[in-house]
């Protein structure tokens, strides 16, 4: 049972990988010579991460502007600090936009690339916590199973043993209180 729950929280895990990939995947890039251009036809709670992780904001500036008003969207800052480094590809959280519908523009002062798009915590979470909640059960069932079961043939054992032999420290026969 135990074996069964580690199967099963590994698999599940792995079952998960490639939705954090594509989570990652996902987030769009802009740059000081590339602005990123976006369309929103709904509202979005969106993050921006800088690239890689290890950069600094020293000197960096970035807005998201509308493009038909000119006006900057609200950007507040980033709730934790939750950083991400995937198969050579890093960032790290520095703010997140509630973003209404319509034509936006990501624009970037500095030498970084700042990632728009949905927080990707979510999907690792989940694929955390889903192996959790899958394995743990199991494994401690597992546990409890052979330890009841060790317990259970200890005493059956025991009560079908033949008597110790007489020996000069004892008579070689069993009390009789079965009840020990």
């Amino acid at each position: 049972m135990a074996l069964l729950g580690l199967v099963a929280a590994t698999v599940w895990f792995v079952a998960r990988v490639p939705a954090i990939a594509e989570d990652l995947r996902a987030l769009q890039e802009s740059t000081t010579a590339q602005p990123l251009e976006f369309d929103l036809t709904e509202p979005v709670d969106w993050t921006l991460f800088i690239q890689p992780s290890s950069e600094s904001l020293s000197g960096v500036r970035f807005a998201i502007v509308d493009v038909d008003s000119g006006e900057e969207v609200l950007l507040t800052g980033s709730p934790g600090s939750f950083t991400y480094n995937w198969f050579g590809q890093s960032g790290r959280a520095v703010a997140r936009a509630d973003i209404p519908p319509g034509r936006y523009r990501l624009v970037v002062e500095g030498d970084v690339t700042i990632a728009i798009g949905p927080n990707p915590s979510g999907g690792i979470l989940w694929a955390i916590g889903g192996a959790a909640l899958i394995g743990i059960p199991l494994v401690l069932g597992g546990i409890a199973v052979a330890v009841v079961s060790f317990v259970r043939d200890t005493r059956r054992r025991t009560a079908e043993a033949e008597p110790p032999p007489p020996s000069p420290w004892s008579a070689g026969e069993w009390p009789a209180d079965q009840g020990r």
